[in-house]
């Protein structure tokens, strides 16, 4: 199972790849945002962002995963480019939606208080809200709102003009894209084949650690 954006831009490009490595092997792939899906379903592998609380699991890290307030030109020449969190208020929003869950995913944001910094959530109503980051993406572009996008889903938007990015001092610091798997004595071969070849084709990818300083309005 492995979060949408990594599957469309780095796993399956790949995948003639691996197959050509390991003909023997099946790969089954489920596409989600939600991290319950690997504990309930039991998945051999699963690409999540931020750790899995779940001590029957490893988790190897593969790089950083900064999220980023996005919109674009046209709707922040239209609106305005919000000057702080609370001004985001004011302001259409898209957001992740999970299947089964009563609220939508939150905004997470890094604050600051006596120079010690803090992660908190904006828990606030959206214009569009969707269970796939590339709708969202899609929605950012043609001007819908403003959403908070994993940079390696922004960053071709970014570079392109698309998108512009703001407020990056409230960038949540930290979070990392990791690959998570059971934790046995005796790891499947075919287990251990798929996590050493992600780790080699995704692990310090350099979409993660993109400079954005350009992008910022």
């Amino acid at each position: 199972t492995v979060i949408s954006p990594l599957a469309y831009l780095y796993l399956i490009p790949v995948l003639p790849l691996f197959f050509k490595r390991y003909p023997h092997i099946q790969l089954e792939l489920e596409m989600s945002e939600d991290s319950v899906q690997l504990i309930t379903k039991r998945f051999d592998v699963g690409n999540r962002v931020g750790m899995l609380n779940d001590a029957a699991f490893v988790a190897r890290p593969l790089g950083p995963m900064r999220l980023l307030l996005c919109a674009s030109p046209a709707y922040l020449a239209a609106h305005g480019t919000p000057a702080s969190l609370d001004a985001l208020t004011s302001h259409a929003l898209l957001q992740l939606q999970l299947a089964g869950r009563e609220q939508a995913t939150p905004f997470f944001v890094q604050t600051r208080s006596d120079g010690a910094r803090s992660m908190q959530t904006l828990q606030l109503p959206g214009r569009f809200l969707c269970n796939d980051f590339r709708a969202l993406l899609q929605g950012c572009i043609d001007g819908l709102g403003i959403a908070q996008l994993p940079l390696p889903v922004a960053l071709a938007a970014l570079r392109q003009g698309q998108l512009k990015t703001f407020l990056p001092d409230h960038v949540p610091q930290g979070w990392q894209l990791f690959i998570h798997y059971p934790s046995r004595k005796q790891l499947p071969a075919r287990v251990r084949a798929f996590v050493d070849f992600c780790v080699e084709h995704f692990g310090g990818h350099a979409d993660l650690s993109a400079d954005v300083a350009g992008f910022v309005v």
